[in-house]
């Protein structure tokens, strides 16, 4: 009897220091608290986007022609056209819409379309055209020329994305990693054409050209791995490129001309996402619990 009273007495008087273990000062510190913070907050189905990276225009390879003999001159002359590096800025809006969509059970969605998303932003797509002539007459001469333009666009865009998760990292409960696929519309205006001469112009025989409109539409294609670095933000490199080009029609393309080559436009973006946030204890109704209390508390006492 004795034994058990004594147990008794111990975990008696060890109990409450047991219990004050966990509210222990110093124990719970800004950093858990933070972490807890993310934890209660909410996200809207809306919020921003922004994103920047190189632009590049991509060209086919070097054809040769015949000079015309109506021009009084025989030979032949090649076109070698190549792109130059430029860039792309956008800043904008994103939408996850709230109505129930289509699901999709081969891929485990639960709707084709996830969000949309729209922006304005720059563009710069710069290429060049080398240009070599070779007379065949009595006297052989050849003659080489060279033109380069950067070409300066406002644009508009919109977009329409699924995601599809893969991986087994998680953030929150919620799929770390996703791929994300779209389809949009951008249009775009040429405010600051590039050069349209020959950096020498003296050629004697010069190639017919032909300049694309300053006025750009085109649905593009958009793929990218997209990263979630929390609730709110997302990280998602993306690969834009534009399938059909409505206007200037050239095709069932987005191929666009200057001087006597044809340019396809490719842009590198690295774009991120920015949900609205929302603390829960700030929504209408929300209580703090005895655990809530204590840790405010316990930080108090920190401080």
């Amino acid at each position: 009897m004795r034994i058990v009273l004594s147990l008794i007495l111990i975990i008696f008087v060890s109990f409450p220091s047991i219990g004050q273990r966990v509210f222990k000062k110093g124990e719970v510190n800004e950093k858990s608290l933070r972490k807890d913070a993310k934890i209660d907050k909410l996200v809207m189905n809306y919020g921003i986007q922004f994103n920047f990276g190189p632009a590049y225009l991509m060209t086919g390879r070097t054809k040769s022609y015949d000079i015309p003999g109506s021009s009084g001159l025989g030979g032949n002359y090649e076109v070698n056209p190549a792109g130059r590096l430029g860039f792309n800025a956008e800043f904008g809006f994103t939408y996850f819409p709230l109505w129930k969509g289509t699901p999709i059970p081969a891929l485990k969605k639960s709707r084709i379309l996830d969000y949309i998303e729209g922006g304005v932003g720059f563009k710069q797509l710069g290429g060049k055209e080398t240009i070599g002539v070779d007379y065949d007459n009595q006297n052989p001469v050849s003659e080489n020329g060279i033109g380069k333009f950067r070409n300066n666009f406002v644009y508009m865009r919109t977009s329409f994305h699924s995601i599809v998760f893969v991986g087994k990292a998680k953030i929150d409960k919620s799929r770390k990693y996703y791929i994300d696929n779209a389809l949009g519309i951008n249009l775009d205006v040429n405010v600051v054409p590039g050069n349209k001469l020959y950096d020498d112009p003296g050629l004697s025989f010069a190639p017919p050209t032909e300049f694309h409109n300053p006025f750009v539409a085109q649905l593009n294609y958009c793929l990218g791995f997209g990263i979630r670095l929390d609730r709110a933000w997302m990280f998602i490199p993306t690969i834009n490129l534009p399938v059909i080009g409505f206007y200037e029609w050239n095709g069932v393309n987005a191929k666009m001309n200057w001087f006597s080559s044809e340019y396809w436009p490719i842009q590198l973006s690295f774009k991120f996402m920015k949900l609205r946030e929302k603390n829960r204890s700030k929504c209408k109704g929300a209580r703090i619990n005895h655990i809530d209390k204590q840790l405010l508390r316990e930080l108090e006492k920190n401080n």
